[in-house]
């Protein structure tokens, strides 16, 4: 199983958490990490080594940092750790179909194919996102979605 670390700015990881226990189970292995207001960059990047460790301490191999946007505080950080550290990854950019595909997946990747598998799951994710307008609709009734 491979451990997953969602974060953001204000209450993005907090908020994904709220959304994500309604549709699948959570196992320990997720963990949001808000970048409050409150907090420093210190304050969150000894948030995340603690989630690292508990992470490895329920033998999570590898780990994927999930983060709301690319060059953020959030990115940066995790970026810092995994300079040092090869068994982590992070996808910028999440949305919830993304974290839903990850969230359902963690027990059927294997760790040797882990990079193989989220680079699937991002291309995927890509194809989540799309417009739905109103002027659209004679396009959808005729050919259906």
């Amino acid at each position: 199983m491979f451990g997953l670390i969602v974060t953001g700015h204000g209450k993005f990881a907090s908020g994904m958490e709220s959304t994500l226990r309604l549709l699948v189970e959570l196992n320990p292995a997720i963990v949001f990490i808000d970048f409050s207001e409150d907090k420093t960059p210190d304050n969150l990047k000894e948030d995340f080594i603690q989630a690292i460790n508990n992470l490895e301490k329920i033998s999570c191999e590898k780990i994927v940092f999930l983060c709301d946007i690319l060059g953020g505080t959030p990115f940066k950080l995790a970026a810092e750790i995994i300079s040092v550290n090869s068994s982590i990854s992070i996808i910028y950019g999440i949305h919830l179909p993304l974290l839903v595909d990850l969230a359902l997946n963690q027990d059927n990747f294997k760790d040797s194919e882990l990079e193989d598998k989220l680079v699937i799951a991002v291309k995927e994710a890509k194809q989540q996102i799309d417009l739905f307008a109103w002027s659209l609709k004679e396009t959808i009734d005729n050919e259906g979605i």
